[in-house]
């Protein structure tokens, strides 16, 4: 959020639909049951929200590239 210049209350938006997106998507990984972890990830998305972005789209452009191959 520092280093964005959109208003507070978009960077809050983002920041809870990925990280409600990551709970859904990756609902069978073990670690994500526990709650410290999901307020890491929504402090990651809040905070670092240019970083976020990039990284969020990279990882699902990764993940369909492999899902089609399989």
């Amino acid at each position: 959020m520092a280093v964005t210049l959109l208003p507070w209350w978009l960077v809050l938006i983002w920041a809870v639909f990925a990280t409600v997106f990551y709970m859904i998507r990756y609902r069978h990984v073990k670690t994500l049951k526990n709650p410290w972890i999901i307020a890491g990830i929504f402090a990651a998305n809040l905070f670092f929200f240019a970083y976020a972005v990039i990284i969020f789209l990279v990882l699902e452009y990764i993940r369909s590239k492999r899902k089609e191959k399989d």
